[in-house]
């Protein structure tokens, strides 16, 4: 019986992965407001490996229209595939997204948007059908006249307010709230990280590139974790993660001819001794 209940409740295959994104595409033809609709991310590509989900892009031809293709697609959807669970989101007028969990645990992600409001966010897709005649237009001259990423407006993001975090974690290690300093530990990691991705032209966003990052950044970045919720611990990687925070603001100062990091990096470090001082009186 156990094993019968296992086999039931199976991963996804490829093969079962492909059948389910043909049903899906077969079904979007059918709709004649659809001008189009694109396979995005890894599936364009033939998709990264056995773990990867499906992501499409519904492109509606008139405006008018996008909200009712949406509404009405997601009783469809559940009509054609296994459904568990459906997230919906929406980003903004006639820009919305169904996240779908299907039987097997396959992810399917399905967006719909505008023809009119078509570009190309990422640099890897694949048009399933068109029937406008201007898709591939739209996402190959999109793509490449996309704005580059703006690293002093990112820098500063991140860099400013940094303080708040480096103090209140120290804080609520004195408050004895460990699990408070660790929240705050992980925004100072985190903004580490995203840094590094700024320098070093990776995307941080939901971590994508983070493990493409140089092994010697990874290995030193393991000083900012902890496996417990002991204060001394969480202490020592609080000073690791702000040291960490102000080098890479350097790196980017230096890029950006700033003084931001030099100046508030010595500070936060004086705070960071004061502390130890007052520990140790």
């Amino acid at each position: 019986m156990v094993g019968k209940n296992l086999k039931e409740m199976a991963l996804f295959s490829p093969e079962r992965r492909q059948e389910i994104l043909d049903r899906i595409l077969a079904a979007l033809r059918t709709d004649n407001r659809i001008a189009g609709v694109l396979v995005v991310g890894s599936g364009a590509v033939g998709f990264e490996d056995a773990y990867s989900d499906i992501d499409l892009l519904v492109v509606v031809t008139a405006e008018d229209d996008v909200n009712a293709v949406f509404r009405e697609w997601r009783a469809r959807i559940e009509e054609v595939l296994p459904v568990i669970h459906c997230l919906e989101v929406t980003y903004g007028p006639n820009n919305y997204l169904y996240a779908f969990l299907l039987d097997g645990f396959l992810e399917l992600d399905v967006g719909f948007l505008c023809l009119t409001n078509l570009f190309a966010k990422r640099e890897r897709w694949k048009i399933a059908f068109d029937r406008s005649g201007k898709i591939e237009n739209i996402m190959r001259s999109s793509w490449e006249k996309r704005a580059k990423p703006d690293i002093k407006d990112g820098y500063l993001s991140r860099i400013n307010g940094i303080w708040h975090y480096i103090i209140h974690g120290v804080v609520a290690l004195k408050r004895r709230q460990p699990w408070r300093a660790l929240h705050y530990l992980e925004v100072i990691r985190n903004r580490t990280i995203e840094l590094a991705g700024l320098r070093m032209g990776l995307e941080t966003k939901h971590f994508r590139q983070v493990d493409q990052m140089p092994n010697e950044f990874l290995t030193e970045l393991k000083q900012t974790l902890v496996s417990s919720t002991d204060t001394v611990d969480i202490m020592r990687a609080l000073k690791a993660a702000t040291m960490y925070f102000f080098r890479e603001a350097r790196f980017l100062d230096k890029m950006l001819g700033l003084n931001i990091g030099n100046k508030l990096g010595a500070k936060m470090e004086e705070y960071l001794k004061l502390i130890e001082n007052d520990e140790a009186d």
